[in-house]
């Protein structure tokens, strides 16, 4: 249901929704006196979509030329929101550099920046981000045959897609509260909530990987999470015992990466906290 009249629909307010990517879906399905900023939020989420839909179709049409099966990652929305970042994909590893290059022939420019894992970039188009398996750092989250055990298919725009059921990607999505670093937004809690918790432990991750899982859940989603502000982010001194555990002991990595990665997540925890500066967020024009 929309918000009372009296409520002030400023500035802030779309911005706290961009924020946690249910903007569209607020001005589209919920708002029923548009204001000029909800019509500027649909026509901008409109434009993204339909960008989103060609790059798909082209994927989809390529992939059926060629005999290549595909699973969309982490892209699929759960509310009529706006796919207004990058598509992932999964790639079986058999079809991998064969796929880069038809992309390449389509007018893609493909790079591999790192092993079975690529982007393809065209103007006009979204970013892909073809790979084999799910991985963080060289840690492998899910492999391949695990991902394409779990899987439905969807329709977009009138095309039937796979992709890993939803409790798959949401727990990717929670992991990249640590692994990114990221943070809670709004909608995630939205997707977690309408979670079967069954089929996210009938994963059976490994050991390791469901610590970090259940450390993210604990932090950030309790009895209060629904009556605070988000996005949320997992708690300082956790966040760092974690980082210690898991990156500073970890002698794969160079003692770079690991600065780096702490130094991020209080760079996007605090820039949010003091500034009220949003790393990650819709970057739609409001004026």
């Amino acid at each position: 249901n929309d918000l009372p009249k009296s409520f002030d629909r400023n500035s802030k307010f779309y911005h706290y929704l961009l924020g946690n990517n249910v903007a569209y879906y607020y001005s589209k399905k919920l708002s029923t006196k548009k204001t000029p900023i909800d019509k500027k939020i649909i026509a901008a989420g409109e434009n993204l979509n339909n960008r989103y839909f060609q790059t798909l179709k082209l994927i989809d049409m390529v992939c059926k030329e060629n005999g290549i099966k595909f699973l969309i990652f982490k892209t699929h929305k759960y509310i009529p929101e706006v796919v207004d970042n990058d598509i992932d994909l999964l790639i079986k590893e058999k079809d991998f550099y064969r796929f880069m290059e038809i992309l390449e022939k389509e007018g893609f420019n493909c790079i591999e920046n790192e092993p079975l894992r690529g982007i393809c970039k065209k103007s006009g188009f979204c970013t892909i981000e073809p790979r084999v398996n799910s991985s963080f750092h060289g840690m492998l989250i899910m492999d391949e045959k695990k991902l394409w055990n779990n899987i439905e298919s969807i329709n977009i725009e009138g095309i039937r897609v796979f992709k890993p059921i939803k409790e798959v990607e949401v727990v990717h999505l929670l992991l990249s509260l640590l692994y990114n670093p990221n943070y809670l937004r709004l909608y995630l809690l939205l997707a977690f909530k309408s979670c079967n918790r069954k089929k996210i432990d009938d994963l059976n991750l490994e050991k390791d990987i469901k610590n970090d899982l259940d450390l993210t859940i604990s932090n950030v989603i309790t009895k209060k999470t629904s009556s605070m502000r988000f996005p949320l982010f997992v708690g300082d001194v956790s966040f760092f015992v974690w980082w210690y555990k898991r990156m500073i002991l970890n002698s794969k990595l160079s003692f770079l990466v690991k600065l780096k990665h702490i130094l991020y997540f209080f760079y996007l925890k605090y820039a949010y906290v003091l500034f009220n500066k949003l790393i990650f967020m819709h970057k739609w024009p409001l004026s």
